[in-house]
């Protein structure tokens, strides 16, 4: 028989991103958008109906950051659910590639020609 307690701190430890919480959401309401379940999740955050274990897997590890741009940054679960809804889409956070910079070099000197110094 499944233990409830067990399921329910299980579920406590588990890490859940944004992304994740959404896509989840998405599978079960496909005819939803992102910006629509943001702002579920924004009204929900707001009203503090929003579960302390969703809030903690999805932003526990998050530092907020208090700029002016909340681009800029570490986010809070707020500002992400705000970027959501003002682009209408979920932004996609990509590493920085750093490029190998090609150095113009000069070609090799070749000293088997007939030229004399």
């Amino acid at each position: 028989m499944l233990d409830i307690a067990e399921v329910l701190k299980a579920r406590e430890s588990e890490f859940v991103s944004l992304r994740e919480l959404v896509t989840r959401i998405r599978l079960h309401q496909p005819h939803v958008s992102e910006t629509q379940i943001a702002d579920f999740l924004y009204i929900e955050e707001s009203n503090g109906d929003l579960p302390e274990w969703v809030k903690q897997g999805i932003a526990g590890t998050i530092e907020p950051t208090y700029t002016d741009n909340h681009y800029d940054g570490d986010p809070s679960l707020i500002s992400l659910l705000k970027a959501i809804r003002e682009e209408g889409y979920m932004p996609e956070v990509a590493p920085k590639i750093e490029l190998a910079r090609s150095t113009v070099s000069e070609p090799p000197m070749d000293f088997d020609d007939d030229i004399p110094f």
